[in-house]
């Protein structure tokens, strides 16, 4: 069957994915690295890792919009598929049209907020507590990783009528 979007697209989407899936592991054994260094550090010398809680806030809020994309790409977001399953083809089709399109308006939505928060953190040079780790290069990762999702669910919908299994 023809395909709606050209295959050279289809591996940019692919690789970059991948590249924020790698980067978001990576910072997740960072994240663990810290974590058991702090749990040594403070059951054999009594001190804890300065700035933890920042560390870990900021770190996991990265990861999860990081592997926002891929997961988006590859469908594989957590549903509930039980009336999926027994509904004809062309229901099955309107659930995924659906789908997509509630998930663009959200992914754009947070991804304009994100936008509005780098300004405002930008602005009044909002930064965390302890470290004092500025908040606008998180907000930019949500921005970005947000609004190329959104890209993925058009690039996802256009492609409807070309899938395989519906």
């Amino acid at each position: 069957m023809p395909n709606s979007v050209p295959q050279s697209v289809l591996s940019f989407i692919d690789r970059l994915g991948q590249l924020f899936a790698w980067l978001s592991g990576a910072l997740i054994l960072v994240l663990v690295l810290v974590s058991a260094a702090n749990v040594i550090t403070r059951y054999f010398f009594g001190i804890t890792v300065f700035g933890l809680f920042d560390i870990l806030q900021i770190g996991v809020g990265i990861v999860i919009f990081l592997a926002l994309p891929l997961c988006t790409w590859k469908d594989e977001h957590v549903s509930v598929d039980v009336v999926y399953e027994f509904a004809p083809r062309w229901l099955r089709y309107l659930m995924l049209a659906v789908s997509d399109i509630v998930a663009i308006c959200v992914l754009a939505a947070i991804g304009w907020r994100a936008t509005t928060m780098a300004g405002t953190a930008l602005e009044f040079g909002d930064s965390t507590a302890l470290l004092s780790i500025s908040y606008v290069p998180i907000w930019v990762v949500i921005t970005i990783t947000s609004y190329f999702s959104a890209a993925l669910c058009v690039v996802r919908l256009a492609m409807l009528p070309f899938r395989q299994r519906i």
